[in-house]
């Protein structure tokens, strides 16, 4: 009994287990299994986990892309509207002034009432036609800035998937040691005997 209870005091002084643990996935190896079993099986259960996190991102980033998306669209179509407003105001300040040049042609020079009121609508169809202009570009502003916000986003989402990629590297991940030392209440001598040969 004696004898016994030095072998766990023994076991228990200078017997310990070392093993391998994973700081990004928490995965820690099975005694005996060597650094690179462990970084094989390490692998599978990395995919997994990667490709889980990268779901969710993908989920979470989905409805600012889709929102994203629309915003774009609403804009493409605004400066394609602004555009048609624009060219159909060209063609009116062409026909006004034209009206206006031939009508004072026609009137032999002379300012006739009707000739002056052609030059005023002509002059208004000019000033439409400037402001129909600035509305393209200011739509042309605002599609220009829904596309960088657009690239900013997917940019960003790009990164955050390469960083779990990083993250699950296990490969080149570097392990921590942990050693592990026995506690007396769980050493269970089965059977402690006295042997001779003869």
């Amino acid at each position: 009994t004696t004898w016994n209870k030095d072998f766990v005091n023994w076991l228990f002084a200078t017997q310990k287990l070392e093993v391998l643990q994973s700081p990004n996935l928490g995965e820690t190896s099975n005694p005996g299994e060597s650094e690179r079993d462990f970084r094989v099986r390490l692998s599978g259960i990395a995919r997994e986990a990667r490709d889980a996190a990268v779901t969710a991102l993908r989920q979470k980033y989905g409805p600012k892309l889709d929102m994203m998306e629309e915003r774009v669209r609403r804009a493409q179509q605004m400066v394609e509207k602004q555009q048609q407003e624009a060219t159909q105001s060209k063609v009116q300040t062409g026909l006004s002034i034209a009206t206006s040049v031939l009508g004072a042609i026609m009137g032999r020079g002379f300012m006739t009432k009707s000739a002056m009121t052609s030059m005023g609508s002509a002059a208004r169809t000019i000033g439409k036609a400037t402001r129909e202009g600035q509305d393209v570009d200011r739509a042309e502003e605002n599609l220009q800035a829904a596309l960088q916000q657009k690239a900013e986003l997917e940019q960003q989402l790009q990164e955050e998937i390469a960083s779990l990629a990083a993250q699950y590297d296990t490969l080149n991940e570097k392990f921590e040691s942990v050693v592990i030392n026995p506690k007396k209440t769980n050493i269970q001598v089965k059977l402690f005997s006295l042997c001779w040969r003869g």
